[in-house]
């Protein structure tokens, strides 16, 4: 939309980090790691980016000037919650590489997106939908993963 700025979450930023000396740890049931399910992370943002500026939805605190939130307001549409597709994503991730701590990847996933709810920043909505997207793009990802015999 011309006229309209693109605001890229700093979570597209990557940090300037020295590499470790060795090898990186493996998950501790000896399997090798692999990056191609961390890319659900990269495609839980693209998704969730291009559906905001598809949808281009208010803000709580936009539509009602009453609304204060108690955390920053960020500059970009509410629809989908970033936090929560991203909390979606890394939930289903870690949970496929450490299958007993599942249930509690997906508490901390929907305490994380419920923040968002809580800070006056996004719609309930929001953090659903958000929660589902990162879910079902991890889920794909370590689909493809196991098709090719890094994810098993």
């Amino acid at each position: 939309n011309p006229g309209n700025k693109v605001v890229i979450p700093l979570a597209f930023v990557e940090p300037k980090i020295e590499k470790p000396v060795g090898d990186p740890p493996s998950p501790p049931d000896g399997r090798k790691e692999d990056p191609k399910p961390m890319t659900a992370e990269e495609d839980a943002g693209v998704c969730c980016w291009d559906t905001k500026f598809y949808f281009y939805t208010a803000r709580p605190f936009q539509v009602d000037p009453s609304i204060r939130s108690t955390i920053g307001t960020p500059n970009f549409p509410s629809y989908t919650s970033g936090h929560s597709t991203f909390s979606g994503a890394a939930a289903t991730i870690l949970g496929h590489l450490f299958p007993g701590e599942s249930a509690g990847m997906n508490a901390k996933a929907k305490e994380a997106s419920e923040s968002r709810i809580y800070g006056c920043i996004h719609y309930r909505v929001d953090c659903e939908a958000g929660l589902k997207c990162g879910a079902n793009i991890a889920a794909y990802a370590v689909k493809r993963a196991q098709a090719d015999g890094a994810g098993n």
